[in-house]
């Protein structure tokens, strides 16, 4: 998450299968508005639960770019 700010023309993420949990979500969620070119990201079967989905929840509002998240399989309620 640290390196992504570094990355401003990045605009596709594939972190699927990863095991990242929620904890690795919020430093992701932290870092996420600061990729402004960013369209594409792929948590799927990433165990981010709601917990994960709440900090991503947080931080989508300042992600204008982005199109598609895909979120299967991580174990998210329907909170």
């Amino acid at each position: 998450a640290q390196a992504l700010p570094r990355c401003p023309s990045l605009t596709g993420l594939n972190l699927d299968n990863n095991s990242i949990g929620a904890e690795g979500v919020m430093y992701l969620a932290q870092a996420l508005p600061r990729c402004p070119s960013l369209t594409v990201l792929d948590l799927s079967v990433n165990s981010i639960g709601d917990e994960g989905a709440r900090h991503l929840a947080q931080a989508l509002p300042r992600c204008p770019s982005l199109t598609k998240l895909d979120l299967w399989n991580n174990s998210i309620g329907d909170e």
